[in-house]
């Protein structure tokens, strides 16, 4: 097992909470390694705290009380640790921003990552594997979470006034 793995620790209902690196993993199946002919999807990939497996259509879901739970308690949405508030962090950001959100669609995804767990996020996630290093900014939590929460408004402001869906 590599260092992203620890053997036999598959994402279950134990796992499901479970915060720390390594994440738990599920296997892919065969269909998902490929999309249009191209890699998409690693044959083993953890998942990040804030996430589920997914049924059919889409790989993972967002667990709706942990994504809450990031910003109120400042943790991690890959590994669901907290951080310092000096404690360096990274975070991606879209140089295309708002209305046309061509950069994170998860609240959580702009919102600060351990440096570690972006990395491993970089690696797993095939979107965030095709985004350019310029895309991320890197500095202390406390002031990253200040940016995140900047363009989290931005986001939830824009749909509450262009869309029927309604968010907090």
């Amino acid at each position: 097992m590599s260092k992203y793995f620890k053997d036999g620790f598959v994402y279950n209902e134990e796992s499901v909470n479970y915060v720390g690196l390594p994440r738990p993993y599920v296997d892919t199946e065969e269909s998902l390694y490929k999309k249009d002919g191209k890699f998409h999807l690693h044959k083993r990939v953890p998942i990040p705290w804030q996430s589920k497996p997914a049924n059919a259509g889409h790989f993972l879901n967002i667990v709706h009380e942990n994504e809450d739970k990031i910003y109120g308690l400042n943790l991690c949405p890959y590994c669901g640790k907290d951080f310092l508030p000096n404690e360096e962090s990274i975070r991606w950001i879209s140089k295309k921003r708002i209305p046309q959100f061509e950069g994170p669609s998860v609240f959580s995804d702009s919102h600060p990552f351990h440096i570690e767990c972006m990395k491993q996020g970089r690696i797993f996630c095939p979107f965030m594997r095709q985004i350019d290093d310029s895309e991320f900014e890197v500095g202390p939590f406390y002031k990253l979470k200040i940016d995140a929460n900047i363009y989290r408004q931005k986001v939830v402001d824009y749909y509450n006034k262009n869309t029927r869906v309604s968010y907090k």
